[in-house]
């Protein structure tokens, strides 16, 4: 099996579409079809199952995908071994979404501010960061979004963790764990302009056709939990909050996995700076990983 099968394989399974992934991946969907059913062949075994309109893994199909992603890692780190962002003749364009610096743990923003010197920064919605890669405005972006595609750019996955419904401790919700479906009746608090990095979860609401009424976007995290607080509001948070919940406040994981938050990277495979930018991207993702 050949590298590129590898990459198409695992965007396959990070879009659960060959049609998504072979925009990601900038070929077309025969080719990433192609590619699964080769490795397929080779291993003998089915990567992936249909769900309705999306593509499942199988048990053996996670364990595949999973070494894939070690095997990319590793090509990846070789390929940018010696490139330094040091070497970078002019700052790097850098523009984050507004909720990834308070996402990440102290190891990651100890990274960026050391190398503040070679990175510029600007912070924009989730969506910003996306279309200003796109449009050549920025060398790189770093966002948190719960489950979507980056159709025209390079995604890497840095993290992976849960989000939580933030209540305060008198409300009536299973403490242990809840579904969309839980918060049909309640007001919800989010820190960025849906649906972008809601999508998981707002796709869910209109199912239940449930109003965007019962949404509201709040500009601060002191707001929210003064909103909490009351009683009246649920707001959606990282797994930062549930380490440590603020008083008179309850952190309760999500069970479906599709609204986990992902830390993600994206960029232009294609551009000038590229190796540069995967470099950086490489250096931030080990960061994420000396913590876990």
């Amino acid at each position: 099996m050949e590298i590129q099968q590898l990459r198409y394989l695992v965007a396959a399974a990070d879009a659960s579409s060959y049609a998504q992934a072979a925009k990601t991946c900038f070929t077309s969907r025969q080719n990433v079809a192609h590619a699964v059913k080769s490795i397929e062949g080779e291993l003998g075994i089915s990567i992936f199952e249909r769900q309705g309109n999306a593509m499942v893994p199988t048990p053996e199909g996670l364990q595949a995908i999973h070494k894939a992603r070690q095997v990319l890692s590793k090509v990846d780190e070789m390929e940018s071994m010696f490139t330094s962002i040091e070497d970078a003749d002019a700052p790097l364009n850098v523009t984050m979404g507004v909720n990834f610096l308070a996402g990440i743990p102290p190891e990651v923003d100890q990274y960026f501010a050391i190398r503040a010197n070679l990175l510029h920064f600007s912070e924009h919605s989730p969506e910003q960061c996306y279309q200003h890669v796109l449009s050549g405005d920025a060398d790189v972006a770093f966002v948190m979004c719960m489950q979507r595609t980056y159709a025209g750019v390079k995604a890497v996955d840095l993290y992976r963790s849960r989000a939580y419904a933030l209540a305060s401790t008198q409300c009536n919700l299973p403490t242990a764990g809840i579904t969309v479906d839980d918060l049909q009746a309640e007001h919800l608090l989010l820190m960025s302009t849906p649906p972008f990095q809601y999508q998981p979860l707002f796709a869910r609401l209109e199912a239940l056709g449930c109003s965007g009424t019962s949404v509201s976007i709040i500009p601060s995290s002191s707001t929210m939990l003064h909103m909490v607080r009351r009683g009246d509001s649920i707001g959606i948070v990282s797994e930062r909050f549930s380490m440590c919940p603020p008083r008179g406040t309850v952190a309760i994981p999500f069970l479906d996995s599709r609204l986990d938050w992902r830390f993600v990277a994206l960029y232009d495979p294609e551009s000038k700076r590229a190796g540069l930018v995967k470099r950086l991207v490489l250096d931030v993702k080990e960061q994420f990983t000396n913590m876990e």
